[in-house]
This record gives C-alpha cells, structure tokens and sequence, in this order.
C-alpha cells in the first residue's frame, strides 16, 4: 500500500514538473500571438437602415495586407471583393443590395431626382447627390451626427437592444480621397485638411490603427471640401435605375 501511495507521489511530482515546464512556454505563445494582433473597428451600414459596429481582432500582417489590398483597389466591385476576402461582410452581400438600400435612405430623407440639377459647387468642394463612393483618410477624427448616443445609453440601461439609426458620417483628415460616381459624373477629389460627409450612407466603413478610414458603399449625399484638386469626368456617370 506504502509503495503504491509512493508511486503515485513520484508520478504526481512529475507531473507537476512537466506542468510547470510547459506552461511558461504556452504562455509565450499565447504572449507572441496578442503582440501580433491588432484591432479594427468595422461598421456595416445596412440596407434595412440599422448600423453595427464590431471590434474584430486580427494579425498586424493581416491587417497590413487588408489595408494595401482596399487602398490599391480601383473600384467599390474590387473593394467588396476584398472584404470578402477578409470575411468582412458577407459573401452573399451584392453592390445592388447597398444601391437600393441608399436609394430606400434617400426616400426617407425626402430627396428626390429632381435635386440632382442643384447649382455646383467650384473647386475644391464637392456636393453630390445618389453617390457610389468610395473614400480613404488618413490622420484626424471622425464622428457620427444622429441618435446614436440616445439609442446606446437606452441599450446600456435596458435590453432592448435596438438598432443604431445615424443621419451624417463625417470625416476630417490630413489626407483624404474621396471617389464618387454619380448619375452625372464621375469625380475624384484629393484633399490635405479636407473634410468628408456622407448622408444615408449604405455599405462598410473600417477604422485602422493611427487613424487610416476606408468607406466603401453608396450614399444619398456626399459632400467633401479641402485644399487639393477636384477631377470631374461627365462621360462617366453612374447609371440610375428606376
């Protein structure tokens, strides 16, 4: 009985070294893995008008590539593929869902067709009215204007857990370029302390580390404004469906 209580104590024993000697090695490892993730902050702009927002964490490399990938895209086609890509949205997820759902926005907020002949701005401004767009920042902030504060603090205190409803993104940068296409041109705007908005906006934003935005969507208005130049391409507008 006395040897086999012993056996059992040296196998304990061992066991525990064993333990003991793995575990800071496992804890290097779970260490070397959190010092090479990074967080991202992504925001889906929802046909149905609802707005989440998800902290997702991933490799810096990840990350890295993702960024390089959404800047050197030419298109909202390219771009959408990309956050597929990356599981960002969803692989069901089409480019005429966001089309009809800015077109559903831009109903609610009272816009119609008619307003796409207001007078334009001169350079370096940009007023558009039933956009494709696409639009990267770099340095500065950007905000939310609408009932979204309201509608966190109600979820906060209760669980009704409702869906954030916004009315204006904005965005102000040291850098900006902003792509739009709309029923009348096409134009790209490159601006330093420039400033961004987009109204009944329906697509994906992401918010990189160091202060690197990317919208990819539709909007029923965009409006930018800086100092930088403004192209305009009228031969290149997008087509409206009825």
């Amino acid at each position: 009985m006395r040897k086999s209580i012993s056996k059992l104590f040296v196998v304990g024993v061992i066991t525990l070294f064993i333990i003991l000697t793995f575990t800071p090695a496992i804890n290097a490892v779970e260490d070397i893995k959190e010092v090479n993730l990074t967080e991202i902050e992504v925001t889906n702009y929802n046909p149905d008008g609802s707005i989440t927002t998800e902290i997702i964490s991933i490799e810096k490399s990840d990350m890295e590539s993702l960024k390089n990938k959404l800047v050197a895209a030419k298109s909202l086609e390219n771009r959408l593929e990309v956050l597929k890509e990356y599981k960002i949205i969803s692989k069901d997820q089409t480019e005429d869902e966001l089309y009809q759902g800015m077109l559903n926005k831009a109903e609610k907020l009272g816009l119609t067709r008619n307003l796409l002949s207001l007078p334009k701005f001169k350079l370096p401004i940009l007023l558009s009215l039933f956009n494709k767009v696409t639009s990267i920042t770099v340095g500065g902030f950007s905000t939310r204007i609408g009932v979204s504060p309201v509608i966190r603090l109600i979820n906060l205190l209760t669980k009704l857990n409702l869906p954030r409803l916004d009315i204006i993104d904005t965005t102000t940068a040291l850098v900006g370029i902003l792509n739009v296409n709309n029923p009348l041109a096409k134009h790209t705007m490159v601006t330093a302390f420039g400033f961004m908005a987009h109204v009944g906006f329906v697509g994906t934003s992401i918010k990189f580390p160091v202060a690197f935005h990317v919208f990819s969507g539709y909007s029923a208005v965009t409006f930018g404004m800086g100092l930088g130049i403004h192209i305009k391409n009228r031969s290149l507008g997008l087509e409206l469906n009825n």
